[in-house]
């Protein structure tokens, strides 16, 4: 039980936060997918997902789960042309499958067509199958499955800068509801390719820009005062195992998690350099050079 509840943490295993607000969503993301300056920003900052693409389906019936499922063979698949749910599309032998324009208006359209039963199913980009899923799935009547391995985004889609998005924020809670893991977290990070990172040095202004972040994704687990908290979901005293980690083991850890244990895999929803900074923090909190708060004692 120690370890149960720590897949809470990760990004993709979120409260489902778009069931509960359906409407709040719609509204922030209102006319996006019609509109190409609106909707640059608003799926570029949904970075976490910009390599990840998805099978979405409707729920009830058989279950489609992959792009091998049985009854995706007798039904028309659609996907978004001049992208590569092409190429997967054509990999898994899906006999009967129509492409769509990757514009978000087109992105619309096929899952609406999903959702009313004139297309047994869609292979699409993350973002753009969030987006579409906010304006057009209130119900939560879709399925939306991470299709595993990275894979680049769509060409010439709109740019623009990337700030405070109420937009993305939404397709992010939404696809974060639906169980959507970004394609990033199902690469495991060999320990051999972490070898050569160095620990970075310490690094005050780090070190305290860490411990928000720690606060934010790791306390719960591992206690705000980052020791052996008895009531903790994971009573690790980290001060002390800070000493005795080496700092790719810190990074294999933090990446990839530790599935048997519950411990959720960071990686696609964490930066190296956020990690790193959550390091320094530890580090920072084991030597005595910052209290829980930041503060120097």
């Amino acid at each position: 039980m120690k370890y149960a509840a720590l897949a809470v943490l990760g990004a993709s295993l979120a409260a489902p936060v778009a069931a509960q607000a359906p409407a709040e969503g719609q509204d922030a993301c209102h006319g996006v997918l019609s509109s190409p300056d609106r909707l640059g920003p608003a799926v570029a900052a949904v970075a976490q997902y910009d390599t990840t693409y998805v099978l979405v389906s409707r729920e009830g019936g058989a279950p489609v789960t992959s792009l091998d499922a049985p009854a995706l063979r007798e039904v028309e698949v659609g996907v978004q042309a001049g992208t590569p749910a092409v190429a997967l599309a054509a990999a898994a032998g899906l006999p009967r499958v129509r492409e769509y324009s990757a514009s978000g208006e087109a992105a619309g359209a096929l899952v609406l067509d999903v959702l009313e039963g004139r297309m047994g199913a869609a292979v699409m980009w993350a973002p753009l199958a969030g987006l579409a899923a906010v304006q057009n799935d209130p119900e939560n009547l879709l399925a939306l499955r991470t299709l595993a391995e990275p894979h680049a985004p769509p060409a010439g889609l709109p740019s623009g800068g990337v700030g405070p998005q109420p937009c993305a924020d939404a397709i992010k809670a939404l696809l974060e509801s639906y169980g959507v893991v970004p394609a990033e977290q199902t690469i495991r990070v060999e320990f051999g390719d972490l070898l050569d990172r160095r620990a970075p040095g310490s690094d005050r202004a780090a070190a305290e820009a860490g411990g928000a972040v720690f606060a934010e994704r790791c306390a719960r687990c591992h206690g705000a005062e980052v020791v052996a908290a008895p009531r903790a979901l994971a009573p690790v005293n980290l001060i002390r195992s800070i000493r005795r980690f080496s700092y790719p083991g810190f990074l294999y850890v933090v990446l990839n998690g530790r599935p048997q244990n519950g411990h959720p895999a960071f990686r696609g929803t964490l930066e190296e350099a956020t990690i790193a900074s959550v390091y320094q923090y530890i580090r920072a909190r084991s030597r005595g050079e910052l209290r829980v708060t930041g503060i120097h004692p």
